[in-house]
């Protein structure tokens, strides 16, 4: 996992004020990806329903402000180290 991955991993655990462990972590390759496991993580909260949308949303934010690439531009779909340039 390269330095920029690494860096992403660790905004997302800030902002979320979750833990991904370095295995799970490392099954990370696409947007979606993130997506799934930040939601994960969150729904198994019981204080707090969060939307999927919500966290598709903050997650192209954050993958946006680390990349430099536009918001609108960023798709579920994309690769983080492939199409983002976070290698």
């Amino acid at each position: 996992m390269s330095l920029d991955t690494v860096e992403l991993i660790i905004n997302m655990e800030k902002h979320f004020n979750i833990a991904i462990p370095d295995q799970e972590a490392g099954q990370i390759y696409t947007v979606q990806d993130i997506v799934n496991c930040v939601y994960s993580k969150i729904s198994a909260r019981p204080e707090k329903a969060v939307h999927i949308k919500e966290i598709e949303e903050t997650v192209i934010r954050i993958l946006s402000e680390s990349s430099g690439i536009p918001a609108n531009e960023i798709q579920l779909s994309h690769s983080i180290t492939g199409d983002l340039g976070l290698d």
